[in-house]
């Protein structure tokens, strides 16, 4: 009932929600101040190494804020790359509006010659034969 295990559970479970609040509200905050390019850093670097733990809500709410600043700041390309990030929240539950998103994002990517950016776009909305489940042994040779 009292088990230590379970607090410690508890309460490591407890500081990991609010660092993740903290994040949120920190990518929010910088967005709000005009600090798009920071923001933007904090959602390339900081959120994939704890995007699991994350509600897909809550990150979907911060790409869709990002994404909102970089506009208003005349930031394009950080703007497109949140929405690329959107898209790939939303391509298990929501795969026409991925697919969508991803034509939208190539769209973009390219006309701003954006491409690193274009090559990850490309591959989701035409993902290799590895990623299909086809046999790749044919077209490893010639790599």
């Amino acid at each position: 009932m009292n088990d230590p295990a379970d607090r410690v559970e508890r309460t490591v479970g407890a500081c990991a929600s609010a660092e993740r609040r903290q994040i949120m509200i920190t990518v929010k905050w910088a967005c709000r101040y005009g600090w798009v390019r920071r923001a933007a850093a904090m959602t390339d670097f900081v959120l994939p190494l704890i995007e699991p733990t994350f509600d897909i809500d809550q990150l979907i709410d911060t790409y869709t804020t990002l994404r909102a600043a970089a506009l208003n700041t005349g930031e394009e390309r950080i703007a497109w790359r949140a929405e690329y990030h959107r898209a790939n929240l939303v391509q298990h539950s929501q795969p026409a509006e991925a697919a969508r998103l991803f034509r939208d994002c190539a769209q973009a990517f390219h006309r701003l010659g954006a491409a690193t950016e274009l090559d990850h776009t490309l591959a989701r909305i035409d993902p290799p034969p590895a990623r299909q489940g086809h046999d790749t042994t044919a077209t490893a040779d010639c790599c």
